[in-house]
């Protein structure tokens, strides 16, 4: 079983990049382009390590992390 990788990332190029050198690595990438969808898609997909932008159109990464901390399914990829 492969780890999988969850990116919240709104450009797209950037998306690309990372999800290509990280797929080549033998990982498993998922991503949201917002940080609504990427709250929904870490509780639903429960990744095994998360990749957040630090500007997002509607959240913060630091506010999705403040998110991911406070919630209980999310609380585990929370750095304190």
């Amino acid at each position: 079983m492969s780890v999988s990788i969850h990116i919240v990332e709104d450009e797209q190029p950037i998306i690309t990049l990372v999800k290509y050198n990280l797929e080549k690595e033998g990982y498993k990438v998922s991503f949201s382009d917002n940080g609504n969808d990427g709250i929904e898609d870490i509780k639903r997909l429960s990744p095994d390590l998360v990749l957040l932008d630090w500007m997002l159109p509607d959240f913060s990464g630091v506010e999705i992390l403040s998110l991911i901390h406070i919630s209980e399914p999310t609380r585990r990829y929370a750095i304190s």
